[in-house]
């Protein structure tokens, strides 16, 4: 049983940087996770470890490059890792070749409806990715509700393309993003590996990612998200003050569900609604 982030309040919830996510160069997929030696004392260290240990981002000869952007490819694997995909029944892109290491995550997530492209038929796998596109997937990976626009909006906010708005502001709504220093929100800019860990650190107060009982009794809450994505996992006496999801990562099998509260949706990806079991649950809505 590993432990992302659990807290009996939320503490750090909100980074002064945009939303962001992903890791790895192109060649780290098929690399280690770690320790690397280019991340001791970095200021995002500690969340590089703990998402390397959970094998969601990757290095590459000993190094993980904390300060280097990332990539729409790279963005797709780490999404594609945490909750697993099953499906690649989607269009194939024309710039997304079989050959590359990238290739059955980046069909994963447009079969989730996670992406759809930069138009024409095209991915734009190597691009940096933005802020403001980093957004949007994240948004619809983790079911963030569309903003409601009543809380302030950036000061940059007209730089914000409208197929992003709304995912912005329900990130910031959520809690999840706010500006940088100058209280901009800077969507035309990319993002760094060290802030894709940071976010993701954030966000998932816990990451369930082995079968068997996991008892948090005594634990405190869970702050942020929690994801489950295997198969067979039996979580129980848990508080989450965020949303709950069942990933795709369950497939066919079965999850148990004892002493559970969420605050926030139970989404349900894996398995179906007759293979997750409630037992003396709270939860505020059931997606399917």
């Amino acid at each position: 049983m590993k432990i992302s982030r659990i807290l009996s309040k939320a503490t750090g919830m909100i980074l002064i940087l945009a939303v962001i996510l992903s890791i790895a160069p192109v060649a780290a997929f098929a690399a280690e996770n770690g320790p690397y030696a280019d991340t001791s004392g970095h200021w995002a260290e500690n969340a590089i470890a703990q998402w390397s240990d959970y094998g969601v981002l990757k290095g590459d000869n000993g190094s993980f490059r904390p300060d280097d952007p990332i990539t729409r490819a790279e963005m797709a694997a780490v999404l594609d890792r945490v909750m697993k995909y099953q499906s690649t029944d989607s269009p194939v892109f024309t710039d997304v070749s079989p050959s590359a290491w990238y290739y059955d995550n980046v069909r994963h997530l447009a079969a989730a409806g996670v992406v759809t492209g930069v138009g024409g038929g095209s991915f734009a796998p190597d691009r940096n990715i933005t802020r403001a596109e980093a957004a949007v997937m994240i948004a619809r990976a983790f079911h963030i509700a569309d903003g409601s626009g009543e809380t302030a909006v950036f000061p940059d906010a007209a730089d914000i393309a409208d197929w992003a708005a709304d995912a912005v502001q329900g990130l910031k709504d959520a809690g999840y993003i706010n500006g940088f220093p100058d209280g901009g929100f800077h969507p035309k800019d990319t993002i760094t590996r060290a802030e894709a860990a940071t976010i993701l650190d954030n966000m998932v107060g816990l990451l369930i990612d082995a079968a068997g009982e996991h008892d948090y009794a005594g634990l405190g809450e869970a702050v942020g998200i929690v994801v489950i994505n295997t198969d067979g996992a039996a979580v129980k006496n848990l508080k989450v003050n965020g949303g709950l999801i069942v990933a795709a990562g369950v497939g066919e099998g079965e999850t148990y569900l004892e002493n559970v509260e969420v605050a926030g949706g139970v989404y349900v990806e894996g398995g179906g609604e007759d293979s997750v079991y409630f037992n003396n649950c709270t939860i505020r809505e059931l997606v399917i």
